[in-house]
């Protein structure tokens, strides 16, 4: 699963130093966790040291198609957020 940082309004990606950040999902009756980290780049092979994209692998992705996630803690920038939720693959209501 791949999970791209964009800005505020969802038009650009958002470089960043950070490293990994974990992903909660729950899905018929059962919680699942997800270690997302920074991906390497797909010519070189190398983890750069900023990106906006992130990786992450595991079994029971295979078989679901929907699930509602939690992502405790973040760190973007310098700034951390806590406690974010949503719905896969519906997403959340942005809002002003």
């Amino acid at each position: 699963m791949q999970a791209f940082v964009l800005d505020g309004h969802l038009e650009n990606y958002v470089a960043l130093t950070e490293t990994n950040f974990l992903l909660l999902a729950k899905t018929s009756g059962r919680e699942e966790r997800l270690s997302f980290h920074r991906a390497a780049d797909p010519a070189s092979g190398k983890v750069p040291d900023k990106s906006s994209l992130f990786e992450s692998q595991g079994e029971w992705l295979k078989a679901t198609r929907e699930f509602e996630g939690s992502i405790p803690t973040i760190t973007l920038n310098g700034t951390t957020f806590t406690n974010i939720s949503f719905s896969f693959p519906k997403g959340t209501k942005h809002v002003h």
